[in-house]
C-alpha cells in the first residue's frame, strides 16, 4: 500500500475520531476569574485596577463569551466602541491586555484549548500604539508655566504635605499614600519591596526640608496620611489623585499638555533634579525606576535645555579664545652652570 493512501486513511481516522468526540466543555472568560484571581498577587498596588477594569469594562463585554472564541476581531471592534465613548486609548489599551491575560491563563492553565489573542506580533496588532508623552513641568521658580505655590496655596494641609512630598522625591503615587511615620528616620523614608512597583527591592528615599516640616503639621499618626474613616489604615492613592483634580479643576489651571495630572510632580522631580546636575543613575535609585526606557519618559528635554546648552556651549568657546601665555620653563641647577660658562642667559 502506497504511503499516499496511508496518508489518506490517517487523516480520515483522524477527521472521524474528531467527530465522534465529546464536545468539548465552553469555558467562558468570566468562569476563568475567580481562579486567575486567587493565582494573581492581590497585594500588587496594580490589582484594584485590574478589579476596576474587569468589573466595569471586560466582564460585560466579554465575560459570558467563550475563551476560545475571543478573536482579535472581537478587540478591535471592542476598541472602537470604548473611543466612541470617549474613554482614553491608554486606558482601553490596558483592558485589552487585562483580557488577553486572562485568556492565556486559561490556556497555561489547561481550562482553554487555545488563544486567539497569543502569537508573534499579536501585542503590536492588538495594543494600539499610545502618544502618551507629556511635558509638563512644575517649578519653583517664579515666572514657571506652573509653579508649586499654585497648588500650595489653595491646598488643605494634608493635600499641601502630599503634594510637596511628592514633588520633592518623585515617590509614585502609592508610595506617598502609603509611607509609615515609623520608616522615617534621619531625613530618609523606607519604601519597602512589598509596597513598590514590581516588588523589585526596596529604597531609601531623601526627604527634602520642606517636605519634613509639611509632614510635621499633620497629626502624629501610625500612616502618614490616615483615613479619618478607617483608622489605622492609609488613603487609597486614587483619593489622592481626585482631590488634586478637584483642586485643579478650581484653580483653573492649565499646562503645555492640559490641565496638569497627579503624576507631573513625578515628573517634574526627575526632570529639574537632573538639570540641578545630579547624576541619572542616582535619580533612578531615588525614583525607583528600573529601566533607562522608562526614566527618559520622565525626563523632559525641553526649550530651557537647548537654551541652557547654548548657553554653556557659548560660555566655553568664550574662554577658550581667551589669549594664555605660554607655560614658563624653570631652568634646572644644570642648565644654569653650562649657560653661565658659555656665558649666555636661561631663557
Amino acid at each position: 500500500m502506497s504511503n499516499e493512501v496511508l496518508d489518506a486513511i490517517a487523516a480520515l481516522t483522524a477527521k472521524v475520531e474528531r467527530l465522534s468526540a465529546p464536545p468539548a466543555t465552553v469555558v467562558t472568560v468570566d468562569e476563568l476569574w475567580p481562579e486567575f484571581k486567587l493565582s494573581a498577587s492581590t497585594l500588587l498596588a496594580s490589582w484594584r485596577d485590574y478589579e476596576q477594569r474587569y468589573r466595569d469594562h471586560v466582564r460585560p463585554a466579554f465575560g459570558h463569551v467563550d475563551a476560545v472564541a475571543v478573536s482579535p476581531s472581537d478587540v478591535d471592534g471592542y476598541r472602537s466602541r470604548r473611543l466612541e465613548a470617549g474613554a482614553a486609548l491608554a486606558t482601553v489599551n490596558r483592558e485589552i491586555a487585562l483580557l488577553r491575560r486572562l485568556v492565556n491563563f486559561g490556556v497555561r492553565r489547561g481550562r482553554v484549548a487555545r488563544s486567539q489573542l497569543h502569537g508573534p506580533g499579536m501585542t503590536r496588532e492588538l495594543i494600539a500604539p499610545e502618544d502618551n508623552a507629556r511635558t509638563t513641568i512644575i517649578e519653583e521658580r517664579a515666572g514657571a508655566c506652573l509653579t508649586l505655590d499654585d497648588f500650595l496655596r489653595a491646598a488643605g494641609p494634608a493635600l499641601a504635605a502630599y503634594i510637596t512630598l511628592v514633588h520633592h522625591t518623585g515617590l509614585r503615587r502609592g508610595e506617598a499614600a502609603g509611607l509609615r511615620r515609623d520608616r522615617i528616620q534621619n531625613g530618609l523614608a523606607w519604601i519597602p519591596s512589598k509596597e513598590t512597583k514590581g516588588k523589585k527591592s526596596g529604597r531609601h528615599v531623601p526627604l527634602s526640608s520642606e517636605s519634613v516640616r509639611a509632614l510635621e503639621r499633620l497629626p502624629e499618626t501610625v500612616f502618614v496620611f490616615e483615613s479619618r474613616r478607617n483608622h489605622g489604615r492609609p488613603l487609597h492613592k486614587d483619593t489622592w489623585t481626585h482631590r488634586f483634580g478637584r483642586l485643579v479643576r478650581r484653580l483653573g489651571l492649565d499646562g503645555p499638555d492640559g490641565p496638569p495630572w497627579l503624576h507631573d510632580l513625578r515628573r517634574s522631580f526627575v526632570t529639574l533634579t537632573r538639570r540641578d546636575g545630579e547624576p541619572e543613575k542616582l535619580i533612578m535609585g531615588i525614583t525607583g525606576h528600573k529601566t533607562r526606557a522608562v526614566f527618559d519618559r520622565y525626563d523632559i528635554v525641553d526649550t530651557r535645555d537647548v537654551i541652557d546648552f547654548r548657553e554653556r556651549r557659548d560660555q566655553i568657546r568664550a574662554e577658550l579664545a581667551k589669549p594664555r601665555k605660554g607655560p614658563q620653563r624653570a631652568a634646572c641647577k644644570t642648565c644654569a652652570a653650562v649657560a653661565q660658562a658659555v656665558g649666555r642667559k636661561i631663557p
